[in-house]
């Protein structure tokens, strides 16, 4: 869904903001544009219909939680500037970004890999920071990502507690009453009720790691029981073996991500960062080293050093799968944003 400024207005207002156009909604509720007429900028809100109305712990627990997320500032974090209460329960005012939410952008067309590396560095960055300010994310996924106009990724719903509500497929409700979650990027300690931390959003970062590259969720079933069975019992197939194309090293990071034990997980997002950052450089290095006139020169051509990195002047073929990922590297290597 792209996000684009309509200067119409409902006539509506919450407080100085005049809302215009719906442009999302979901199981909290629904997002407008709206207009500051106080600073005169164009903003974004979100409704969140307060169903438990008489929860005052619920509700203080959304002020503290977007009181938190709003002191964190980062070009991937989308900005939050407000919170409002009405009759119909909270509001949040946020930044508002033109762009597309990251699943309709995967599906528009067959991005090459290194903007999708470029974003996936991001979006950990962006993990990395609401970490570091004591901020768990809880519902990491390719709809609560937005890919600006510029190509950059922006997360959504940093903190944000999930209002209590109806079950629904994608959703669970802790024993606290709030929704804490979408089913197919949960973490096993998640599914299970349990204490989250920073290593369980490093979980629903592989899920979406998974997606970006694999082009399918890695433990999605028919019904949400199988699903989180699957998330809890159920091993992956490498995305090395599904996509033998992709940059060496993108797959046993992502194994790493999806470990059941969140201690077997990298120890934070900083450090998935860092591996991302050497994966991204592997396509530098890939034209660097003249591995790009081996690859135009066929299956036969040589590496510099082998292809193990023997002595030089030792030649060995350019495997198929690798010739494969460097085409897709190489394919996007120059429109790759940069941050």
């Amino acid at each position: 869904m792209a996000v684009r400024l309509d200067p119409t207005l409902s006539g509506r207002h919450l407080g100085p903001y005049a809302l215009g156009a719906e442009i999302g909604s979901g199981g909290m509720g629904k997002v407008y544009r709206a207009y500051d007429t106080r600073l005169e900028r164009w903003v974004a809100i979100k409704e969140i219909h307060d169903e438990t109305s008489g929860d005052r712990l619920a509700q203080e627990r959304l002020r503290r939680e977007a009181r938190a997320a709003a002191r964190l500032s980062h070009p991937a974090v989308v900005q939050i500037h407000d919170i409002l209460e009405g009759a119909d329960g909270l509001a949040i005012v946020m930044e508002l970004v033109e762009g597309e939410p990251l699943a309709a952008w995967l599906r528009e067309a067959e991005r090459p890999v290194a903007p999708r590396l470029a974003l996936a560095k991001e979006i950990a960055s962006g993990l990395a920071a609401a970490h570091e300010a004591g901020i768990i994310h809880r519902d990491l996924k390719a709809e609560n990502v937005l890919v600006t106009d510029e190509g950059h990724a922006k997360v959504l719903d940093f903190g944000l507690a999930k209002k209590a509500g109806k079950e629904s497929l994608e959703s669970q409700l802790t024993g606290h009453h709030v929704l804490v979650g979408t089913i197919r990027s949960m973490s096993p300690e998640q599914a299970l009720g349990g204490e989250l931390d920073s290593r369980s959003d490093l979980f629903a970062l592989g899920v979406l790691l998974y997606e970006m590259f694999g082009g399918a969720s890695p433990f999605a079933a028919e019904s949400s029981v199988e699903t989180l069975t699957r998330i809890c019992t159920a091993r992956q197939e490498p995305l090395a073996e599904l996509v033998p194309e992709l940059p060496i090293g993108l797959s046993e990071l992502v194994d790493r991500l999806l470990e059941k034990d969140r201690e077997q997980r990298p120890a934070s997002a900083r450090e998935v960062v860092a591996e991302l950052s050497r994966i991204e450089q592997t396509v530098v290095l890939a034209l660097a080293t003249g591995e790009a006139a081996a690859l135009a020169r066929g299956p036969s051509a040589a590496l510099p050093g082998g292809e193990r990195g023997g002595p030089p002047g030792q030649s060995s073929a350019l495997h198929p799968a690798r010739r494969r990922w460097l085409a897709a590297a190489l394919a996007g290597a120059g429109s790759a944003g940069s941050r």
